[in-house]
């Protein structure tokens, strides 16, 4: 009878012993996959940050390369400009020259009244 009741005995904390692994088991499990989730989580954030950066990275070079261009158009036409300004200075003692370069601009003047003439008299109509 005793043997028996140990026989029981073993059987029953036999039992509780792979109860109590599978509980462990599973809150294992439980505690790892939420662990793998915030990990997940986390470098999900910082894959994030990281593209917000190479964004904002090539931005800037999008803009350092337009500013570099519009800084080197702006150096070429006040090259331009101090090569006009020259010109002009030496020419503006020209009588003859500056008789042409009157008519033109005069001749340009009256093309462009002519022109918004024009341009108002068809709004007008319309």
């Amino acid at each position: 009878m005793i043997a028996f009741i140990d026989q029981e005995g073993d059987e029953k904390t036999v039992e509780i012993e792979l109860k109590g692994d599978e509980e462990a088991n599973c809150s294992l499990g439980n505690m790892i996959n939420k662990e793998r989730i915030k990990i997940n989580n986390y470098y999900t954030k910082l894959e994030g940050i990281v593209e917000k950066q190479r964004v904002v990275q090539v931005s800037m070079l999008a803009n350092d390369a337009r500013m570099h261009i519009l800084i080197l158009k702006e150096r070429r036409l006040e090259a331009l400009f101090s090569e006009v300004y020259l010109k002009i200075k030496e020419d503006i003692n020209n009588i003859s020259f500056y008789k042409k370069i009157f008519k033109l601009l005069v001749l340009q003047a009256l093309c462009l009244v002519r022109y918004w003439n024009i341009k108002t008299d068809i709004q007008r109509q319309g």
